[in-house]
């Protein structure tokens, strides 16, 4: 699972750093004879709790959604062949109003942990769709 602010719609660098270093030719991914590549974490799930500055609002008029699903989902997990779990955003983190900030965080947790005990990876967002 990974917790993180989300910075340009995507990770922020020292977490790009670590995806950089550690997820390298070899372990998560390989090179077949073709040098087409070769996931190899496919028995492992990923977890995602995104904490963005802006609105869902924001998000879709932008179209950031589709791009950090695009570099974080598509181009690291799937790359990787990790099976996306889920991913629950908690935005407007910096609204200044911490109940609801609150209540999202205890929102994405619940859902990880459904997911992790009740074997629903994935589940839909009961306040949105999955971005």
């Amino acid at each position: 699972m990974l917790v993180f602010p989300v910075w340009w719609w995507s990770l922020p660098a020292l977490l790009k750093g670590l995806v950089d270093r550690v997820l390298i030719t070899g372990w998560p991914f390989d090179l077949d004879a073709e040098e087409c590549v070769v996931p190899r974490l496919q028995r492992v799930t990923a977890h995602l709790i995104p904490v963005s500055g802006t609105t869902e609002a924001s998000f879709v008029r932008h179209g950031y959604g589709q791009a950090f699903s695009t570099q974080v989902e598509h181009g690291i997990l799937d790359y990787c062949g990790l099976t996306r779990g889920v991913t629950a955003f908690v935005r407007d983190s910096e609204s200044g109003d911490e109940e609801a900030v609150g209540r999202q965080v205890e929102a994405a947790v619940d859902r990880v942990v459904a997911a992790v005990s009740g074997g629903t990876e994935g589940a839909a967002d009961p306040s949105g769709p999955r971005v």
